[in-house]
């Protein structure tokens, strides 16, 4: 096996476990405070969409498992089954897989090399304002203002006009 392979392995397994504790942690504290079941499911997005931030789609979909079954086993009713009774146990696999799937897919966006996603930019499309252009991606420290200057950046370049008033 190569080297990167076991890196790989060691990262997702590394992943899985530490989302596997974050859940069991979560489900021992909520379990005992007897927390409302949404409740729940909000602090185990959050635990998916963490273990997701690692960029790699089989650990944070094993995570969202794991997440569903506990929240369905542990904090629905009847307690101590699993199956599809209530309209969160329907809700959560779908949240919780869809999530991991979205994080996962926004962070191997980001893994990619600068020059790559330089070449791919991010198109505005034809439109009144002007013919398609593309957008450099610049690497800022505080994402919102980056976002923020991108559009104020490509509004003036294609319509010349800015987005304040």
């Amino acid at each position: 096996m190569k080297r990167e392979q076991r890196h790989g392995l060691r990262k997702a397994t590394a992943q899985c476990l530490l989302g596997g504790l974050g859940l069991a942690l979560l489900t021992v504290v909520c379990y005992r405070l007897h927390v409302n079941p949404t409740t729940v499911a909000l602090l185990y997005l959050i635990v998916v969409v963490l273990v997701s931030l690692g960029g790699l789609l089989v650990p944070s979909a094993l995570v969202a498992v794991m997440a569903f079954v506990c929240l369905d086993y542990f904090f629905t009713v009847p307690l101590s089954e699993t199956g599809l009774s209530e309209w969160l146990d329907l809700l959560a696999p779908v949240t919780f897989l869809g999530t991991a799937w979205v994080v996962t897919r926004l962070m191997s966006k980001v893994d990619q090399p600068l020059d790559h996603r330089r070449a791919w930019g991010t198109a505005v499309g034809d439109g009144e304002c002007g013919p398609r252009r593309h957008l450099p991606l610049r690497p800022t420290g505080d994402a919102m203002s980056s976002c923020t200057q991108i559009l104020d950046d490509s509004l003036v370049a294609t319509c010349g006009r800015s987005r304040d008033p």
